[in-house]
């Protein structure tokens, strides 16, 4: 799980309010924190229905996002495209069409194109965390699907939704350790 904030918005991965919407977003390898194939994305969101999306996965150097048109337009490969029930209440687990080799070398840059052609109501809040860097970009509209390799000028936003990878590594690379507690630090030894 990459992720473990319990604040919500409804513009990432999709904005289910809107006909259409386009959403791009940056993991970082240490919040990833493994190599391998991934071929399972999860979002954690609280309404149920359903849309037609195609995402998008690149590793690219990608920690922030500078302006409304600063986004990955290359490098992209398509991992997904059809249909999606949201869970409420849970994890949603959409299995990918085309695996993801992902070498934990530069960032995960997920992009979800809604391209559902109409509008569900009430919509769904994801999970997230917020961060004090702009993190994704997203946007919506009622008129016509978002392209890929040509996106719309973005909107920012700091918050990043928890993602879920199914990811198999074939590596003996340990990820960083992380949520380190110390304590019970004496002369010569300490509790880790």
């Amino acid at each position: 799980q990459v992720g473990s904030g319990t604040e919500t918005s409804p513009y990432m991965p999709t904005y289910c309010y809107y006909c259409y919407s386009y959403a791009q977003m940056s993991y970082s390898p240490n919040e990833v924190g493994i190599d391998g194939t991934i071929d399972t994305l999860m979002f954690h969101s609280n309404s149920s229905m359903t849309r037609n999306l195609a995402i998008y996965m690149a590793e690219t150097h990608r920690s922030s996002y500078a302006s409304s048109s600063d986004l990955v337009t290359t490098g992209l490969q398509q991992v997904f495209s059809g249909s999606v029930s949201w869970v409420n209440g849970g994890w949603t687990a959409i299995a990918l069409d085309s695996a993801f080799v992902y070498e934990d070398t530069a960032d995960l840059v997920i992009v979800v194109l809604d391209n559902t052609g109409s509008y569900d109501s009430p919509y769904p809040y994801y999970e997230g965390t917020s961060f004090s860097t702009t993190r994704g970009r997203y946007m919506y509209n009622d008129g016509s699907a978002y392209s890929v390799t040509a996106p719309p000028s973005t909107n920012t936003s700091s918050f990043l939704p928890n993602i879920r990878l199914g990811i198999t590594s074939y590596s003996l690379y340990c990820a960083a350790p992380s949520d380190i507690n110390v304590r019970d630090i004496v002369g010569d030894g300490a509790t880790i």
